[in-house]
């Protein structure tokens, strides 16, 4: 398959993780974080990315924990909504039970504060945790829930195929 010039970066990097995985063990890099998260495409790109540099096995068993970071305001409203159908695909599904039925979930402040304040950014992440908080509980997967307070200008990047 061909892939785009970014594409191939960020498989060098994943490949990168694989080799440390080898060397290491598998708790060198336990997560693979998607930044601007906004969409069940978001996370199964990834999964694609990951089986094709072998940290993700044909039986659907991940060697990391493939992590959403919802970060403005329009994708803190959806995410509960975007896990919610995840969980419902058989497929991804197999990928949280081979981590033991735990999905981590990380909500990010900046963007989320440039988008409509302080204030708002705090009720966007209330509701957040409380949608996600039923999702999970439905579904029957442990949340493992982080915050991310990062600061303004930081890159972002994305593998596209």
């Amino acid at each position: 398959m061909k892939y785009s010039d970014e594409t191939v970066g960020e498989l060098e990097v994943l490949r990168a993780a694989a080799q440390a995985h080898s060397v290491f063990g598998a708790n060198v890099i336990p997560q693979c974080i998607i930044s601007m998260c906004q969409g069940v495409s978001d996370m199964l790109e990834v999964a694609v990315l990951l089986k094709e540099v072998g940290l993700v096995d044909p039986t659907g068993r991940s060697a990391l924990n493939i992590v959403p970071l919802f970060e403005t305001s329009e994708d803190l409203q959806a995410c509960a909504a975007i896990m919610a159908r995840l969980f419902s695909l058989h497929d991804y599904r197999r990928l949280v039970d081979s981590r033991g039925a735990v999905q981590e979930v990380m909500l990010g402040y900046s963007d989320s504060n440039k988008d409509g304040g302080f204030v708002t950014s705090g009720w966007e992440l209330y509701k957040a945790e409380i949608g996600l908080i039923e999702v999970f509980e439905r579904h029957h997967v442990r949340l493992r829930l982080f915050h991310g307070r990062g600061g303004y200008g930081r890159p972002r990047r994305r593998a596209e195929l």
